[in-house]
Parts: structure tokens; sequence; C-alpha cells
């Protein structure tokens, strides 16, 4: 019996939730932790489990914990978890600074294993399939929006939100979703990558210190990858999309949560059952499987910290093309 439990008890631990409930029956949730005794009260009234009373007495009571904690504290609990020799799942980001988990023992980088679940949507996986059988022939040029909508509501229910010295920007929480797709789609990593432009904007500074809209042109082995992320369109989340252009041909992914796939190989090209939840399963499901049989392929710690080192350099180049 594989025993899981989960640090940080918020929006998002109703999705670990119910991916650790679509597992097979020697796989289950002990309970969790959280400061928050709000949180932990809604949490053992939602699901009757457990509150263990610290952080450690959590790792120690269970196989595989779950980091979904706000970001800034991300490094310090994987590296408690690990020292345990615990397995580890964590919320995206990974950490904030590379350098937090840099000299990690490979032994130790093996049983960290970050969220990307936007990998394993339908869309993305088809989109994925036609380029690895280059379908569009030698790429030229990727185009990517994230057109979302943050209400202040968002910032001001959890503090943390918004916040530079805990969320880090909007690339570790938004845009770091079409960063890793990008990079996975290309087979690439952040050493790929030479940056032509990079410039961000707060428009909402009354309510957090974080960017409003950041604006990135890089090469990616060659390939212009042009990247549009903001929380702030309009009423509502409006558009996710990768636009990806080779010699021979074109594909289009788009939908609120990359879920819609245009290209004419591609028959029932929406697939809004996969979104906002299945995608978190699936990535269990691959996590869960390597953990028991070497086998699966969970998003590695190399990878999880590789769209770090890039988010980070990003940020780093801003001053260099103010005017």
């Amino acid at each position: 019996m594989l025993k899981i439990g989960l640090i940080g008890l918020g929006h998002i631990s109703a999705k670990h939730m119910a991916a650790i409930s679509s597992l097979s029956t020697d796989v289950v949730c002990t309970g969790g932790y959280d400061i928050n005794p709000a949180k932990s009260k809604d949490f053992t009234q939602k699901y009757g489990l457990h509150i263990f009373d610290s952080i450690d007495d959590l790792i120690q009571h269970n196989d595989i914990i779950a980091v979904l904690t706000p970001h800034n504290i991300h490094a310090d609990i994987i590296k408690k978890i690990v020292a345990y020799d615990k397995f580890c799942i964590c919320e995206k980001p990974i950490c904030l600074k590379e350098e937090e988990l840099l000299n990690l023992p490979l032994n130790k980088q093996q049983k960290i294993f970050p969220i990307s679940q936007n990998r394993y949507n339908t869309a993305i996986i088809k989109a994925k399939e036609l380029l690895d059988k280059n379908k569009l022939g030698n790429i030229q040029f990727i185009q990517a929006n994230t057109f979302w909508y943050r209400t202040d509501d968002y910032y001001t229910e959890s503090l943390w939100r918004g916040k530079i010295e805990q969320e880090g920007g909007i690339l570790y929480n938004q845009g770091i979703h079409v960063i890793d797709i990008i990079l996975f789609l290309l087979k690439a990593s952040s050493q790929d990558c030479h940056i032509h432009y990079v410039f961000k904007k707060n428009l909402e500074s009354a309510i957090k210190d974080t960017e409003t809209y950041f604006k990135i042109l890089l090469e990616v082995n060659g390939v212009l990858v042009d990247i549009l992320v903001t929380t702030r369109f309009a009423t509502k989340n409006y558009l996710n999309s990768i636009v990806v252009s080779g010699y021979k041909d074109h594909l289009i992914i788009s939908g609120n949560h990359l879920n819609i796939l245009s290209h004419p190989e591609v028959q029932g090209n929406d697939f809004s059952d996969d979104i906002y939840g299945f995608s978190h399963i699936q990535n269990y499901k691959e996590i869960i499987q390597h953990v028991k049989t070497g086998n699966g392929s969970p998003v590695s710690f190399k990878d999880g910290v590789d769209r770090i080192k890039l988010i980070q350099k990003l940020y780093a180049m801003i001053d260099e093309f103010k005017n």
C-alpha cells in the first residue's frame, strides 16, 4: 500500500485528491497538513481524512508527499522530504531559483516529480506525435498566447499570490505551462534558448507587485518563438494557444486549457473532456507507475529545474531591454 500525504490544502488540493482517488486501491491519501486551521477544517470536512500535527509528522507517515504550498517554500519542503528518503510530487514551479535544488544527489533527484499536467492533455500528446512524425516539416516558428483573467479576489484571498517574494511572477505561475510545452514539443532545454527580447508591465500595482503582462521573443534551436502571457484579459479566461508552423504544414493548439487541436489528420479535435483535472490524473498515473515499476513517463526533476533556469534568465534580462 502506497500512502500519500498532502502539504498545503488550498484550492489545488482538490485536483490532487481527484487524481489520487482515480488510482488503484493500493494507493491512498492518508491526510494532509496546512498552517491555516480553516483550510485544514475544510479538508477534513470534505474528505474525512487526518490532519497531521506537522510537516515532519506527515512525511514520516507517508511514502509519497505532494507539495501544494506557496512557491517560495517548495524547495525547502522538497529537501526535507528527500532527506527522509521519501518520494515527492511538487506543484509547479518546483522552486523559484535553480540553485535552491542544484546540489541534490542524483538518487534524491530521481524521487522528485514536478507537476506539469498540461503535457498530458490529449491535444498536446497528439500534437507531439505529429511533430515526431515530421508532419509539419522543419519547424520555422511558434507563436503562443496565454490570455487569462484573474480577479482582485484571486490575489486578496491568498496573500502569497501576486507577491514577487512568494509567487515569483507571472511566468512562475501561469506562463510556466506554455514554456514547458514548447520546450517539450521541440525536445529542447533552456540551454537551447537564445533570448532576443523580454518585457513586463504591471497594471495592477494596488493589489500585487508581480507583472500583468510578460512578452518574450527567443530562438530555440533556430525556431523563432513568440510568447505573450497576461492575467488581465477583459472579464474571463479567453484563450490558451500555441501555433506551430513548419515548411510543409502547421498546427494550432487552442482552447482555455489547450484542449483543441487543429490539423487535417486529427479527427474530433476538441478534447474538452480531458481538461482541468484529467491531466492531473494522468500525471499522477505516470508518477505512480514509475514509483512502483521504474516505468512510466513522469515529468523529470531535471525538466522541472530546467524550466526555472530559463524563467530566471528571462527575469534577469528585463533591464537589458529597457528603453
